[in-house]
């Protein structure tokens, strides 16, 4: 894909899905409004039981970058889990 398609959802990418094919993003990038569902997210969850799909995910230790890039990564992971945890015991 050509072009930044984290806020689309599944239909307005299912046209252009080819056999080969990679799609990349970065979940950690999403700067959707609230409540707008993150297609990324979305197909993340309704594809990886899928054969044939495969989904790779990159830790701090995955890219090198600066000491404090890979410190802001970390700090929002982090959060994300504290968030998951928090909202799994609502």
């Amino acid at each position: 894909l050509s072009r930044n398609r984290g806020g689309d959802t599944f239909a307005a990418v299912s046209v252009e899905i080819t056999p080969g094919m990679q799609v990349l993003g970065d979940v950690t990038q999403i700067d959707l409004p609230a409540g707008k569902p993150s297609g990324l997210k979305e197909a993340w969850r309704i594809l990886q039981e899928v054969e044939g799909i495969r989904f790779v995910t990159f830790t701090e230790r995955d890219v090198a970058r600066h000491r404090l890039v890979q410190e802001i990564i970390c700090a929002y992971e982090r959060d994300d889990a504290q968030a998951a945890k928090n909202n799994s015991s609502q």
